[in-house]
Order: structure tokens, then sequence, then C-alpha cells
């Protein structure tokens, strides 16, 4: 495949991974998908600043349409009750939850 990248002449076919952007398409790896999907609609509401994050030289290559957090803090709750401290998630809901609160 590096003789392809070379000459400018890439697979039609490549795996994605997170890892790819933007070397992939640096490499001319991936083709844009500009034109392809519309940001206007109602399935992309929200995710216009997202999607931008991932354009190369003027150029979108990646629509996320969703984000998912993949970690979790994890606490004693019992320890803090035992210390008379509000619950973590007590003060997120009240909307009181910064990290320094949590330090």
């Amino acid at each position: 495949m590096g003789i392809l990248i070379a000459a400018g002449d890439s697979s039609a076919i490549v795996s994605y991974e997170w890892k790819s952007f933007p070397y992939g398409m640096s490499k001319n790896l991936y083709e844009s998908l500009d034109g392809l999907i519309d940001l206007e609609s109602p399935l992309w509401s929200g995710m216009a600043d997202i999607v931008d994050s991932f354009a190369y030289g003027g150029k979108r290559y990646c629509y996320p349409y969703r984000i998912a957090t993949n970690y979790a803090l994890n606490y004693n709750r019992e320890a803090l009750r035992e210390y008379s401290l509000p619950g973590l998630y007590d003060l997120y809901m009240e909307g009181s939850w910064t990290w320094d609160r949590f330090k």
C-alpha cells in the first residue's frame, strides 16, 4: 500500500480507525464526504461542530451521528455520608457539581 500512497493512487477500500485522522486524510486514503450528507437535516441536529472537527484541508471526512461517554467516575457514597459530605450525584442534580467541589 505504501507504493500506492507514494504514487498518489491509494487503495479503494481501507478500514477506518480513530487514529487514522488526520494521517489517513493527508495520505489520500479517504474520500471527502462533502456534498453527500446534509448537515441541515434534523438527523444531524447539534452535530455540525463535531463534524467540523473532523475537517482536514477544508473538507469533511467523518460524520459522527452521536457522542457517547466512555468513562465513569466511581466514588464511595457511604464514605461521603460518614463525613457528612454531600453526594456527588446530588450536587450534579442541583447543578453545583464541579471538579473543585469534588476535590
